[in-house]
């Protein structure tokens, strides 16, 4: 059976997290970068994402 237009797959879900973290990283260095006075506690170890699940939630 083929998935829905809502579903999306493992490898699909994997790679979005995977973008979206290192959007985050991309974010956070240049964060790091522009802030004044200038933070030096923030590196890519301390960016921690946490995947978001969202469920459609259905009722009859």
């Amino acid at each position: 059976m083929l998935p829905t237009q809502n579903e999306l797959t493992e490898r699909e879900l994997a790679d979005d997290f995977e973008r979206i973290d290192r959007r985050m990283r991309d974010i956070a260095r240049r964060y790091k970068a522009e802030s004044y006075p200038p933070l030096t506690d923030v590196d890519d170890d301390s960016v921690v994402v946490q995947p978001v699940y969202a469920y459609d939630v259905h009722t009859t």
